[in-house]
């Protein structure tokens, strides 16, 4: 780590978050977190304790156990300031304070350090180290480039071809003074080429200390951001938890809506089931709270086809926020109270198709075709499944003779599997239509499908029942 700050007390401690004690292999200052410090009362200790009283998943697991040891646990009211250890009287200078950016500075610099400055007694500031490569001087040196040819100078053909980086910093001086020509070219040539490294390296050097600052802010925004989020988390909960309270005060609170509930609540538990539909209600008592019942399913399932229509987003959002109208999904914890006495919302279009479509396919497998009997030889069998699988394919059927909302890609599906909308009984009929009659009906196994005329009210029965 490199903190000059924290005393690597502190969670963006590379070091200390990682459960590492500082050695010298790091770069920091004025130091505790070393093992002279872990003891019981010790500074590096009461830090991490504090860490995890603020933030109990922070550090590592044998951290955790450590701080653990002797007894210790969280308080119950998180300590506001974090302990604080007291600046080593022989901590060291950094390196790059040293650099003074100001004349004053650099007097005081000199004058706690004994030395004086050259030239006179006006003091220039000192200039920041550099993070040059070792044995290498950060000065370009003065170099008159000697062009050349190949063709004079065959011997100076460069092989490119190899890897040379790790001579770079190999040559630290000429072996002869006096040298040849080609020599001599080589000599400048190189000089020329390790300027321009020289430069390059300043480059690579300014970016890292401006990355090193950029990193070090980071660490600490990183910082703020976790006990940012651990606050939100905090006041999350509460928020929650009174909303909870809310919800169940106003599911006791005297209205119309409570008293249907705990009406069907009574329901349930004397029958084991929840009322019918108004229209099948035989009790005069009940159907006030049948009709109660139709009309919560209803509002839900038109608010699911609403979020499923294809208006634009400005429409449905002037729909959900209509301050006018009460919309029942604005109420969680009436659904949540309906859904625990098991009212189940009409299925959604696309996946009803589906799951049919499904069946369709199984009973393909299983019988081997994909005609049905009728409606009488259905309900003989018994078989609730087939009933209503018989029931739905009769509705694809005349929503693709007569239907104005037909579904091409539906349509195709049923056809790709090898559907025949003309012959889809066990044992088809034949149509009789003499020559300029009106047709009026179509006798399929004794039975009378409707006449196109009728295809309005079958229009209305099949999109309110059977078709998707």
């Amino acid at each position: 780590c490199s903190c000059s700050k924290s005393q690597c007390l502190q969670l963006y401690c590379e070091c200390l978050s990682k459960g590492k004690f500082c050695g010298d292999h790091c770069a920091c200052d004025d130091c505790y977190n070393t093992t002279e410090h872990d003891q019981e009362g010790g500074i590096r200790l009461e830090s991490i304790r504090y860490i995890l009283s603020r933030k109990p998943d922070a550090l590592t697991e044998e951290m955790r156990a450590h701080a653990h040891e002797g007894g210790w646990e969280p308080p119950a009211k998180t300590p506001k300031k974090a302990p604080k250890a007291p600046r080593k009287a022989d901590r060291k200078i950094p390196v790059r304070s040293a650099a003074a950016k100001t004349v004053a500075k650099a007097k005081h610099a000199r004058a706690k350090s004994g030395t004086k400055a050259k030239g006179g007694t006006k003091a220039k500031a000192v200039a920041a180290p550099k993070l040059l490569e070792e044995d290498e001087s950060s000065e370009e040196e003065q170099v008159t480039v000697i062009p050349f040819s190949t063709d004079e100078f065959p011997q100076l053909t460069l092989d490119e071809s190899s890897d040379y980086t790790d001579l770079a910093t190999a040559f630290k001086k000429p072996l002869f003074d006096d040298p040849s020509r080609p020599l001599e070219i080589a000599y400048s040539q190189r000089l020329a080429a390790s300027n321009e490294r020289k430069r390059a390296q300043k480059k690579k050097n300014d970016i890292l200390v401006e990355y090193k600052k950029v990193k070090a802010k980071f660490q600490e925004k990183k910082l703020e951001l976790s006990l940012a989020n651990e606050e939100v988390k905090g006041h999350s909960q509460k928020v929650g938890v009174w909303t909870r309270k809310v919800f169940d005060l106003e599911l006791d609170e005297p209205c119309q809506w409570n008293t249907n509930l705990k009406k069907l609540r009574e329901y349930k538990d004397e029958h084991g089931k929840l009322p019918p539909s108004s229209k099948k209600a035989i009790d005069e008592d009940q159907k006030p709270l049948c009709a109660w019942l139709d009309r919560i399913r209803g509002q839900r399932n038109m608010e699911e086809r609403e979020d499923d229509s294809e208006d634009t987003p400005k429409e449905k959002f002037e729909k959900k926020h209509n301050k006018n109208k009460k919309f029942i999904r604005d109420y969680p914890h009436r659904l949540e109270s309906l859904a625990k006495l098991g009212v189940v919302w009409e299925s959604r279009p696309v996946n009803k198709w589906e799951t049919m479509f499904g069946k369709l396919l199984e009973y393909q497998q299983e019988q081997g075709t994909l005609r049905f009997p009728t409606d009488e030889q259905c309900a003989a069998t018994g078989d609730e499944g087939l009933i209503s699988l018989q029931k739905w394919v009769k509705g694809q059927v005349l929503n693709n003779r007569y239907g104005k909302n037909r579904n091409p890609a539906q349509i195709k599906r049923l056809v790709d599997i090898g559907f025949d909308f003309e012959k889809w009984y066990a044992k088809p009929g034949k149509a009789r239509r003499s020559k300029g009659e009106k047709v009026e009906s179509v006798d399929v196994d004794d039975r009378k499908m409707p006449a196109k005329e009728e295809s309005n009210d079958v229009e209305m029965k099949v999109g309110e029942s059977e078709v998707v």
